[in-house]
């Protein structure tokens, strides 16, 4: 035997486990196929991750779509209310002169005829569908040259109203806030 035929006989030897034989066109499965236990361990791990990954991921939107829905709730309420403070007068007074006392001005809310009778008044959430709401009402007057915003203690011909809106469900209260002027001659 020369080196020649040595070299072909140890590269033969070494294709015997091969899938793909080339010497004989057959297919050979080879007797190390299969999973490591490392590789099922590296397997797992990965599935594991994607499915906490996976939680998380519904875990927030849930939490999102619990928090959006506080907020609609909250913002029809506050809109609501909004409404029907609005559709009463001004103030007491028809006319300038307008009212230096702001303030419930009757003892029943079904006698309230003005926006600021309305100021302290506790909303009956629970008996429209809103238990665990709670409803507060500010009017006070506003002069547009000052501040659109904020009380500036001076009786003018325009009234903010802020609805507030609280519930356990939402970190910060939701907000609704009109400006309204007297609308009469």
């Amino acid at each position: 035997m020369n080196n020649k035929e040595i070299r072909m006989e140890n590269n033969s030897s070494r294709n015997t486990n091969s899938v793909f034989h080339s010497d004989k066109n057959v297919i050979r499965f080879n007797s190390h196929s299969g999973f490591t236990i490392i590789e099922l361990i590296i397997g797992v791990m990965i599935i594991g991750i994607a499915f906490v990954a996976v939680m998380f991921a519904h875990t927030q939107i849930q939490t999102n779509s619990t928090r959006v829905e506080f907020t609609l709730r909250s913002t029809v309420l506050a809109n609501s209310i909004m409404k029907v403070v609005r559709s009463h007068n001004f103030d007491e007074n028809e006319s300038p002169p307008w009212s230096s006392m702001l303030g419930p001005d009757e003892s029943s809310s079904s006698e309230f005829d003005d926006v600021d009778d309305y100021i302290g008044y506790v909303w009956p959430s629970q008996s429209a569908g809103y238990t665990g709401y709670t409803v507060t009402t500010r009017v006070f007057y506003v002069n547009p040259s000052i501040s659109l915003l904020d009380s500036t203690g001076v009786i003018t011909d325009y009234k903010r109203i802020i609805i507030s809106v609280y519930t356990d469900g939402l970190p910060q209260p939701v907000i609704l806030s009109s400006l309204i002027t007297h609308h009469g001659p």
